[in-house]
């Protein structure tokens, strides 16, 4: 299966008790969910950390929610293990909550079905005992 070009921007409101925000971009690359982000202060925007990137294979990746409201879409990204987050802020259980525009709404669909689909080709390989 082709993988498609997606890149898709998210925020994670809410760092050190609303004092920061992380603000990054997810794209998918060899099997691999990737998640870019800086960490930056909510009050003014100036201080900010470097970058930082959280690979997750896809194999790791449990389930994929996608919830639409009235003006923010939110992805949520559950994991086998604590560690496939690495210090990803907020995150918690093995899940996390990314915070997307609404005009990405459509892109975030595309990027949601295709990690599904990926899921489910991972679950039919264990059950089918060939894994690719």
């Amino acid at each position: 299966m082709i993988q498609p070009l997606i890149t898709l921007p998210f925020v994670i409101p809410d760092i050190y008790a609303g004092f920061a925000e992380a603000q990054g971009i997810i794209r998918i690359e060899d099997n691999t969910l990737i998640l870019e982000f800086v960490i930056r202060d909510s009050l003014v925007g100036l201080l900010k950390s470097g970058v930082k990137e959280i690979r997750i294979p896809i194999s790791e990746i449990v389930s994929v929610t996608l919830n639409k409201g009235w003006f923010k879409i939110s992805l949520i990204i559950r994991t086998q293990k604590l560690s496939s987050l690495g210090n990803l802020p907020k995150q918690e259980a093995g899940q996390i909550k990314l915070s997307l525009l609404r005009e990405d709404g459509e892109i975030a669909e595309k990027l949601a079905l295709f990690l599904r689909l990926k899921i489910s080709e991972e679950k039919l390989n264990l059950l089918d005992g060939t894994y690719i």
